[in-house]
């Protein structure tokens, strides 16, 4: 990203204990400290004190909260600002987009308490117009797009943008190479093409052949949890309702 001016926060990674908690020392709070690992969604805490900062490390790199996932750390600047993804069929040497989405992290109403896996979407949305829109295509999607093919990455699928609203403009927070969830669950539906067919043509670098069209409806999705998720929580309950649910219009 800092090689191809794609615009994200400020970083610097740890596998040391002592190393990272130094860096706590330097920086000023808040601060994003991240599982570099793959974590289920869980892996990052925002810290409003240094004090819950060093925490998050101590749980990763001596605790081993995390396992393989925390044996190194990355201490994150701290953007604030709305949230969106957008994800990207990628074939190679062309791209197209889904409609953008909105997930919500925290666990409880009103943006508040722990990160979680997602607990909840919506698409689209209503604050991203054009410019915007053009704004992080311009910025961040292309030169990303542009970076694979000139790494000599080679290969076709889905590329999910993480992306953050400042002050200073759009930035990214993370990318995956795969759908997101919950935000597949408003996108998909959203979709009025073959999606094998967009799949399938992706991987013969053919993308530019087939028809590729999001429709102006919207689509939300909630997430029901088991109380105490994202921490220890009980598993078996029962789920009910969802034939009335079905029933109902839209």
């Amino acid at each position: 990203m800092r090689k191809y001016r794609i615009p994200t926060g400020g970083f610097a990674a740890f596998n040391d204990h002592c190393a990272a908690q130094r860096s706590l020392e330097q920086g000023t709070p808040p601060f994003v400290i991240k599982a570099d690992g793959l974590a289920a969604g869980k892996g990052v805490f925002v810290c409003e004190t240094r004090e819950q900062a060093r925490d998050a490390v101590e749980r990763m790199l001596k605790a081993g909260e995390f396992g393989e996932a925390g044996k190194r750390v990355v201490i994150e600047e701290y953007l604030e600002g709305p949230e969106l993804s957008i994800l990207a069929v990628f074939d190679g040497k062309d791209y197209r987009l889904f409609a953008a989405s909105q997930d919500h992290k925290r666990a409880f109403d009103g943006d508040t308490g722990p990160n979680t896996g997602g607990m909840g979407a919506y698409s689209p949305i209503p604050w991203l117009d054009h410019a915007l829109s053009e704004k992080i295509r311009i910025e961040i999607i292309e030169p990303t797009l542009n970076g694979i093919q000139a790494e000599k990455i080679s290969g076709a699928g889905v590329i999910y943008f993480g992306l953050m609203i400042t002050a200073d403009g759009p930035k990214v927070l993370e990318y995956n190479c795969r759908f997101g969830d919950p935000e597949t669950q408003v996108i998909l539906p959203l979709f009025k093409g073959d999606l094998f067919e967009v799949l399938y043509e992706a991987t013969g670098s053919n993308l530019e052949s087939v028809d590729f069209e999001n429709s102006s409806d919207s689509c939300a999705c909630v997430v029901i949890a088991s109380g105490g998720y994202p921490g220890p929580y009980k598993k078996g309950h029962r789920i009910s309702g969802l034939d009335r649910a079905a029933a109902g219009s839209g």
